[in-house]
């Protein structure tokens, strides 16, 4: 379905509400009478489709903020690769307490105060999930 322009369609409408013929229309907005006839039939319709674009619009560039403020916020979080290293290397130390039983020097806690990185994070560090399953 075509639409001609929503300005000239909303400037018809307007005409219309405020008394003016199809002729006096016709003559103001320079198109055929047959489509102002057709466009103040079809109002309803056509302002509904009109909305369903506009909407479609907001939501697409909605879309496109999010998708872009969630690639700059995944790279500027990201925590670099020397500092993985060290938290794994940290959390590989172990200690036997006694035969079966060992237990690591540091927890996900502590490492996560230490590097000033979240819990959840270093989880995923130390357990290769997530963002940091390919890291090595």
């Amino acid at each position: 379905m075509t639409f001609t322009d929503p300005t000239i369609l909303r400037k018809a409408w307007s005409l219309r509400d405020s008394g003016m013929t199809y002729e006096r229309i016709s003559e103001v907005i320079q198109k055929p009478v047959g489509s102002i006839g057709g466009w103040i039939r079809d109002r309803a319709r056509i302002e509904r489709e009109l909305a369903r674009r506009e909407k479609a619009a907001r939501e697409e560039k909605t879309q496109q903020r999010r998708r872009q403020a969630g690639k700059r916020q995944s790279a500027s979080q990201r925590v670099p690769p020397e500092t993985i290293n060290q938290m794994r290397v940290l959390y590989e130390q172990k200690i036997e307490l006694a035969p079966g039983f060992v237990t690591r020097v540091h927890s996900i806690s502590s490492l996560a105060e230490a590097f000033k990185v979240s819990k959840p994070t270093t989880a995923d560090i130390l357990h290769r999930r997530g963002n940091y399953s390919e890291a090595s």
